[in-house]
């Protein structure tokens, strides 16, 4: 599906970024038809955890969700919420790496943003799950500076979290066993904090393609600048002793993953 709307004569940003949620909706569409269980901003599904936790329990979480929400952007309801939320760089690059890392890995792995819970909570933007194991091989963080104080506290955080003795937890987790998807907490994954400029967050959604199916060369290019980022903080966690084993095992094999990912894209 191609995104084609009327081009806002005054307004080129703002049809870019609808161009990009219609990209979102798109990808959860398609991950609600395989069983992922996801809303239409690729977000995991709390209420789909019904099995694993008490509605109770759920309905105290999206509370506390809609708690930070109101604290934050006040006076404003859900839908005012969204679109205020939507005016910041970190949504929008949330949104721009969820669509790129569909688009170039979809067919191998799953892609999805965390829920609210754990987005707000636990600090976890992205899962990224393998078909073929079935196991959360990581998740993302996201930092929309390159430099300075945010960057370097980005940096320190995530680094500190890998190298814990008390693993980063994710209470709306996801797994696959048999095909089928398996809700549930999730621990002893690697976490990767993913950073980038704010000009070049602005070109890479103007630049994105109108369909999953078209990867533009600006798509590639700022693909590889992401993969390229992962891997050098793989590199500098292998300098450092990690106490979590399972996390280790888990680095270990997205090491390799990622290795295949640079031999097929050219980074």
């Amino acid at each position: 599906m191609v995104f084609k709307p009327e081009v806002p004569k005054n307004n080129i940003e703002s049809y870019d970024i609808e161009k990009l949620k219609s990209l979102e909706r798109e990808i959860s569409s398609r991950l609600v038809e395989a069983g992922i269980p996801v809303d239409d901003e690729c977000r995991v599904f709390m209420d789909s955890f019904r099995e694993i936790y008490p509605q109770e329990e759920i309905n105290r979480d999206k509370g506390e969700v809609a708690r930070l929400e109101n604290l934050w952007y006040k006076d404003k309801n859900p839908d005012e919420i969204k679109e205020e939320r939507l005016k910041r760089d970190g949504e929008q690059f949330e949104v721009l790496k969820t669509v790129i890392f569909n688009k170039f890995l979809g067919e191998d792995f799953i892609v999805v943003r965390s829920s609210p819970y754990d987005d707000y909570k636990n600090q976890v933007d992205n899962l990224f799950l393998d078909k073929k194991t079935g196991n959360l091989v990581c998740a993302f963080d996201e930092v929309t500076s390159l430099s300075g104080k945010e960057f370097e506290d980005k940096k320190e955080k995530v680094a500190r979290r890998n190298r814990s003795k008390t693993p980063t937890n994710l209470k709306y987790g996801l797994m696959i066993k048999d095909g089928a998807v398996f809700g549930g907490a999730s621990q002893h994954f690697p976490i990767f904090y993913l950073a980038i400029r704010p000009e070049v967050l602005k070109e890479g959604i103007k630049r994105a393609g109108a369909s999953l199916e078209e990867k533009t060369d600006y798509e590639k290019k700022l693909f590889t600048f992401l993969v390229d980022q992962i891997d050098l903080q793989i590199k500098d966690l292998e300098l450092s002793p990690i106490y979590d084993k399972e996390l280790l095992s888990s680095l270990r094999f997205f090491k390799g993953v990622l290795g295949e990912i640079k031999k097929d894209w050219g980074s």
